[in-house]
């Protein structure tokens, strides 16, 4: 996480709210590249703000926990939103994006038994959740941030 905001712009800040203790299932490198894929998309969706931020929150819930990335960026359009996980997809200009990383991490998230959705956040910017199965006992796999 913090090899994408090293390389930000000074002015992105990224708050955390994240208790220890959870753990989940699954690949910790495939993990990583879901979370760098939505914090890169959080410092490109915050440039313009005077003042961009990202914040994330992981809490559990019954067997799951849910990491939730938003940021104050301006949003996703009501067109967009319901295609931001498709391949080549991207509102990014040309030369600025692929399209592929919320594909990608949207196909990691489901093999790995979880969930990852997309919204905007009614005061402005958007919130990616992240749902994944708690490590069982003996499974337990690095934390992911």
């Amino acid at each position: 996480m913090h090899w994408v905001s090293k390389t930000a712009n000074e002015r992105f800040r990224v708050e955390f709210d994240l208790p220890e203790g959870i753990n989940v299932q699954g690949s910790p490198g495939q993990m990583q590249q879901v979370v760098m894929n939505l914090v890169q998309n959080a410092l490109d969706a915050t440039a313009g703000e005077a003042q961009p931020l990202l914040r994330i929150h992981a809490q559990r819930r019954g067997e799951t926990v849910e990491v939730t990335f938003q940021d104050n960026g301006p949003g996703i359009g009501p067109e967009a939103l319901a295609h931001v996980f498709e391949p080549f997809f991207t509102t990014k200009p040309v030369g600025k994006g692929t399209g592929l990383g919320l594909a990608i991490s949207y196909g990691i998230v489901e093999r790995h038994g979880g969930e990852l959705t997309a919204e905007n956040v009614p005061k402005g910017g958007a919130v990616f959740r992240l749902r994944l199965p708690l490590a069982r006992p003996g499974k337990i796999a690095p934390p992911i941030l």
